[in-house]
């Protein structure tokens, strides 16, 4: 539905008349409401810092401003349930530890006798998926989980024993990997604010046996 020459053509006028780079942001800003493109954007300098970790000048960030909480609970006797939430940074140190920390609460339920398992993701509004499919890998298992596909490329993203992969680079591996042995049950929860890293989480555990999903449309 996209008219591409006229689009280009209205696009490059603007940006050529921006005086400054807030007018050019908002030049790209308007091309992709042009395109009715939900996805896309241009992540402003400071905030980029911030999510890969090179915060210099403005400080460290928060915690908070770089991943949602993580709430679970034994909702009764052998059923676990794990709210899994964004990942806002691409800093290996705050990966590791998101991962490490849902690898932890896995182990632990499952030691307490957790034999099936809620996944909520109606909450993860996306930003880094590794940390969550490494945190995740005791109930996905070890094997190529999906696939970024594009019209030149297919390349797998996958787990094993720890380690998350985009083809046959490492993106995120756990400190202690947890291993849960057999088939396990699982409900996947997903609604409006599913996006993104959250859906590619939601696409790894297709095709495995026992899982379930439920809820509204990402």
């Amino acid at each position: 539905s996209v008219q591409w020459d006229d689009l280009v053509t209205s696009a490059k006028n603007r940006i050529n008349s921006s005086g400054n780079c807030e007018a050019a942001q908002e030049a790209l800003q308007w091309s992709f409401k042009q395109m009715k493109e939900k996805h896309s954007f241009v992540m402003p300098a400071v905030k980029a810092d911030i999510y890969n970790g090179t915060v210099n000048s403005a400080g460290p960030a928060s915690l908070s401003q770089l991943i949602g909480p993580i709430r679970s609970e034994m909702v009764e006797e052998g059923i676990a349930y794990i709210e899994v939430p964004r990942v806002s940074t691409a800093d290996d140190a705050v990966c590791t530890t998101f991962a490490d920390s849902l690898q932890k609460l896995i182990a632990g339920y499952h030691k307490q006798g957790a034999t099936k398992w809620i996944i909520d993701l109606r909450n993860n509004t996306g930003g880094n998926c590794w940390p969550m499919l490494a945190g995740l890998g005791p109930l996905l298992g070890n094997g190529v989980h999906g696939y970024f596909v594009s019209s030149t490329e297919k390349i797998s993203f996958s787990y094993n024993n720890g380690t998350v992969k985009q083809g046959r680079y490492a993106r995120c591996t756990v400190s202690d990997p947890y291993t849960i042995p057999g088939n396990k049950s699982i409900i996947v929860l997903t609604g409006p604010n599913t996006a993104s890293a959250g859906e590619i989480v939601v696409l790894a555990f297709k095709g495995i046996s026992n899982v379930s999903f439920f809820g509204e449309p990402t």
